[in-house]
């Protein structure tokens, strides 16, 4: 399983090595994040329309957890142009 974490400077996303990078007496205990590091429940992507497209976007905190969240845009009519 991929873990995405946000840094205590709201930096998003982040991976483990991050963690080791930013805090090297961190054990790999997910349990015992360094301070300020929380990891951030993934979701799925939404279903678009067609004609569009879904981006990531910084995560929005419910009930004191992270959760992904996701942006849509409308495709540009001549994507050649």
């Amino acid at each position: 399983m991929t873990h995405i974490f946000i840094n205590p400077d709201n930096e998003y996303p982040r991976h483990i090595g991050d963690i080791y990078l930013d805090a090297p007496e961190f054990d790999g205990n997910l349990d015992n994040l360094p301070t300020g590091w929380k990891p951030v429940t993934p979701t799925e992507p939404p279903v678009v329309a067609e004609n569009y497209t879904y981006f990531e976007v910084q995560p929005v905190l419910i009930n004191d957890v992270y959760v992904q969240s996701w942006g849509t845009s409308k495709l540009p009519e001549n994507p050649t142009e």
